[in-house]
Parts: C-alpha cells; structure tokens; sequence
C-alpha cells in the first residue's frame, strides 16, 4: 500500500523539476553559444594578429602586402571549420604609405558560421550579427 504522502513528495518533486528545466535548458543553451563564439572571437584576433604582421613585412607593393595578409589569416583559419565556401568573413586591409605607419587588418565573421543560434527558440538570436576584430601593427620599410 502506498501512502499518501510519499506520492505527493514524487509530484512536488516532478512540478518542481519542469520548473527547473524551463531554466536550466536555455540556460545551458547560452552557455554553449557563448563559449563558442568567445572561442571564435580569440581565434579571429589571433589570425587578425598575424594578417597584420604579415602585411607589415617588406613586399613589392600594397597588394603583395594585402595578399601575404590574406594568406596568413587563411593558415590560422583553415584549422577550424571557418572557412566554408557558401559563407566565410570578410577582411579589410590597409597597408599604410610608409616605414613606421600602421598596418590595420580587420576581419569580420558572421555569428551564425562560428555557432548554431541556440537561443533563437526563445527570440534572443544571432542571425544578423557579426563577430569583428582589428589588429594593428607598424609597416615595415
């Protein structure tokens, strides 16, 4: 025979957990779509990082310069899944005129290429947003 109050305990304790879950499930959804887009953000700054100092190198000219940038983000790049043929980021170059001026090498990457959009269950999306980064660095000669 079952009493009573052992199965009023078993139903607090299932109201109570539904409660939890409707908590705990976006929650977890956000953690896991932050992480991984902080994790993107460090690995674009790093080939930002070394676009910049590719381009900051000695080179025949600004376009030599540009393409040695592109070159460098490519190799730190293509380790991850990034780099997909349908969407992929956008970089910006400016090489400087002269020795001691800075090189600026920007990248931009959708949100949605480095993360599923977890939270877009609940309305909080990252469908039009983008993951943007910039380093500079001095031109040499």
């Amino acid at each position: 025979m079952v009493r009573w109050g052992t199965r009023r305990k078993g139903a607090v304790f299932s109201i109570e957990m539904m409660m939890m879950i409707t908590f705990l499930v976006p929650m977890m959804f956000a953690l896991t779509e932050f992480s991984l887009l902080w994790s993107a953000k460090h690995l674009l700054q790093t080939a930002a990082h070394e676009g910049a100092r590719a381009a900051a190198m000695p080179a025949v000219d600004d376009q030599q310069r540009c393409l040695a940038a592109q070159e460098a983000i490519e190799e730190v790049l293509n380790k991850p899944r990034f780099l997909d043929d349908e969407i992929g980021y956008e970089m910006t170059c400016d090489p400087g005129m002269y020795h001691g001026d800075m090189v600026t090498v920007g990248l931009q990457l959708p949100m949605t290429t480095a993360s599923p959009d977890l939270l877009g269950i609940i309305g909080i999306s990252i469908e039009d947003r983008f993951l943007t980064v910039q380093a500079v660095t001095a031109r040499q000669n």
